[in-house]
């Protein structure tokens, strides 16, 4: 769907500088009426404003022709073109979610959906496609009031900030879909395409901008073909682990946004959810939403699956020496170790066998030496899978710049 504004030239239509609350640099929008009432919808209470008389460069610029709307912005590579009016706020809102990251001096976002009931706030995260978007619409459709769809702000004090964005599904809907489910949903539906669906919901369940509420549990969000829902215990170096993984880059350095992660961890329970049917999964939340973390979880763990085969590659030379990379910070967890990469602004979350070779390597070491360690540390285990193990370890440490070869 193209804009052509009366009394402009179409190829080149008028643009207008628009803020809104937590950003540290504009939006450049096209002079289009439907634009902007599709983007004031669905960012409801999230309220745009005219930048008047400020005069500070835009992160993410907007501009129409008759064929559609073309929007750019710091990460993105190339621009990206949108037909239709709700696939640009779908993609709008995702990089409005990512200039509010960069734009925040303290805390950090993550990519989650997040819900109460009437207890503390449930955070909602996994990978993509890990079905967030449906669950939270399950949820909402009992009752459950939303603080995220999407991007989740957490404050160093260990408390979620709504931005109150309206939620969006994917189109077409999944088949297994409930009634009652459907049918809230048409009740609700707000801007739509063939691809995107926004809930439009009431201000007493959507969440308004700025609401905050102390974060309760954080649920790792893992689908599966079939059976039943279940809850398992997340360890805190796996928790740590999957929070940073979803955390979203920019914004405070990566020790702080490390510091507001582990003081949550502090507060907050971590479970994994196994499920493949929504509605089974929403009735677990709502429960296990009600209870307090120190209470803990009371169902069976989920079984771990076999990892597929990695093909083999050539070993690494017994006499290479390895060493710590350079300007890493460590800190030990009761299951794991964070080493913090400042040069990088990353952080990698180590299981104990990776983080006890990490900690052999204050000095340079061979792979024969390390190797002589893993034998003395687990003498039940064939030589020749410790060396498969090594190598792989040493390659994985290698990638992620926290060891390096020494010559």
């Amino acid at each position: 769907m193209g804009c052509r504004p009366a009394g402009t030239d179409a190829s080149h239509p008028a643009t207008a500088m628009t803020w809104l609350p937590g950003l540290t640099a504009p939006l450049e929008l096209p002079d289009c009426a439907q634009l902007r009432a599709a983007l004031t919808e669905v960012l409801g209470s999230w309220a745009l404003s005219d930048a008047g008389s400020r005069t500070e460069p835009p992160t993410i610029r907007v501009t129409a022709n008759r064929q559609g709307f073309r929007i750019r912005a710091p990460w993105i590579t190339a621009p990206l073109i949108r037909r239709t009016l709700a696939s640009t706020v779908c993609s709008l809102t995702v990089d409005l979610g990512r200039a509010f990251a960069v734009s925040q001096s303290a805390g950090v976002c993550l990519h989650a959906a997040a819900f109460a009931t009437d207890g503390p706030l449930v955070v909602l995260t996994g990978p993509v496609r890990s079905g967030k978007s449906t669950l939270l619409t399950h949820l909402a459709a009992t009752g459950a009031r939303i603080y995220a769809d999407d991007v989740l702000s957490v404050r160093p004090d260990g408390t979620g900030m709504a931005l109150g964005l309206a939620p969006r599904l994917r189109l077409p809907l999944p088949t297994a879909v409930p009634p009652h489910v459907r049918q809230f949903i048409a009740d609700h539906q707000g801007l739509a395409d063939q691809r995107n669906l926004f809930l439009r919901l009431p201000a007493a369940q959507l969440q308004a901008f700025g609401t905050c509420r102390p974060v309760g549990w954080i649920v790792m969000l893992e689908r599966q073909r079939n059976g039943a829902a279940r809850l398992a215990p997340l360890s805190p170096g796996e928790l740590l682990a999957a929070l940073l993984d979803r955390s979203r880059h920019g914004g405070p350095p990566v020790v702080e946004r490390l510091t507001t992660l582990l003081a949550l961890l502090l507060q907050a329970g971590g479970v994994r959810l196994t499920y493949s049917d929504p509605t089974d999964a929403a009735q677990l939340l709502r429960a296990q939403a009600d209870r307090p973390p120190s209470a803990g979880v009371s169902v069976s763990p989920v079984p771990v699956p076999v990892p597929p085969a990695v093909p083999r590659e050539a070993a690494i030379p017994d006499d290479l020496s390895w060493v710590r990379g350079p300007g890493l910070l460590a800190l030990e967890l009761p299951d794991a170790l964070a080493i913090v990469d400042t040069s990088r602004d990353r952080a990698h979350i180590l299981n104990p066998l990776a983080a006890g070779l990490w900690q052999l390597l204050d000095e340079a070491l061979p792979a024969s030496a390390l190797l002589d360690a893993l034998c003395e540390a687990f003498p039940g285990i064939p030589a020749d899978q410790l060396r498969t193990d090594l190598d792989m370890l040493l390659r994985d440490l290698h990638a992620r710049g926290l060891i390096k070869p020494q010559f």
